[in-house]
């Protein structure tokens, strides 16, 4: 359902958040944990740098850690970053094209409750909700 650079960035931001406090990780680990080629995490890492969401800290015992706490992220905030189109999907049928009462599509009446439902979980979710629920790993049955 999302882009691949979206999925990988929220399982790194879940094993980021089931880090102990303070504790930070190598992104070789973290690749490594969550599944994610290396090189291609290195750039998902540093736009969650640059976006606030992530620590990179240097040297010995250095490595990679959530700048705040998992409960201030949401899921709306990480997919928006690497996949805008379905962090807050548009019309159905016409994309990016307007979409309202005054311009409905076919399909408007119906779709507007099912993207508004499916905006409001991904606001309303957090990363400490995802930890909680199981974190990053796959279950058993899916691999």
């Amino acid at each position: 359902m999302l882009a691949a650079t979206a999925e990988y960035a929220l399982r790194a931001v879940i094993a980021l958040a089931e880090l102990g406090p303070g504790e930070t990780v190598l992104g070789r680990d973290l690749a490594e944990r969550t599944g994610v080629p290396a090189a291609y995490l290195a750039r998902i890492l540093w736009e969650l740098k640059h976006s606030g969401m992530v620590i990179a800290e240097r040297g010995q015992g250095g490595g990679y850690r959530l700048a705040r706490s998992p409960e201030e992220i949401s899921l709306q905030e990480i997919i928006a970053r690497f996949d805008p189109a379905r962090a807050n999907p548009g019309c159905l049928l016409w994309g990016v094209k307007p979409c309202d009462q005054l311009q409905p599509c076919p399909v408007h009446a119906r779709w507007v409750s099912i993207r508004d439902a499916y905006v409001e979980f991904l606001v309303q979710t957090t990363v400490a909700d995802l930890v909680a629920a199981g974190g990053a790993e796959p279950s058993p049955e899916t691999t």
